[in-house]
């Protein structure tokens, strides 16, 4: 096992009852989670001090949750993401690969944030939207089922494709 959940140390956030984490090999106090299966006993994934994950939702792999960010709902964090600053990851999202969600921003509905991705500042990424190998900044929205796919820094950028 490469945590445990602490008894002892728990709190009610948003009616739900999380536990802290603690790492076995050294000691070290994680954030908290609802469940075990919040957090994979395998690869390098951690949550830390001030980052929850909660109901249905799922970090594996090599993927860090920090600061105050927090995953919830049935999302899915894998790969080398980091999900950092006051981000939140909720409904279904997916985000793998080497991703960065930061700051402010959120990614939910069936959003897929992929590749070498980056979303930051006050950005959304939502409904069906994919993104994959660009930077997205500074109070975008990108939402329904756009499809970014370009290797770009896009600043206050407002993409809703509904498709047919």
């Amino acid at each position: 096992m490469k945590y445990e959940l602490l008894q002892t140390d728990t709190m009610v956030y948003k009616g739900h009852t999380l536990k802290r984490i603690k790492r076995i090999s050294d000691g070290a106090l994680g954030g908290y989670i609802e469940y075990e299966s919040n957090l994979s006993q395998h690869g390098t994934c951690w949550v830390d001090k001030g980052a929850k994950v909660y109901e249905d939702a799922h970090v594996d792999d090599n993927a860090q949750i920090q600061d105050k960010a927090r995953v919830l709902g049935n999302a899915i964090v894998e790969g080398n993401a980091v999900i950092m600053g006051n981000a939140v990851v909720h409904a279904r999202a997916e985000i793998s690969g080497t991703v960065i969600v930061g700051d402010d921003s959120q990614v939910f509905g069936w959003a897929k944030v992929y590749g070498n991705a980056r979303i930051l500042g006050r950005s959304e990424v939502s409904g069906d939207a994919r993104v994959y190998g660009c930077t997205v900044l500074r109070d975008s929205r990108v939402k329904g089922r756009a499809d970014l796919n370009v290797d770009a820094t896009l600043e206050n950028l407002h993409i809703e494709h509904k498709g047919i």
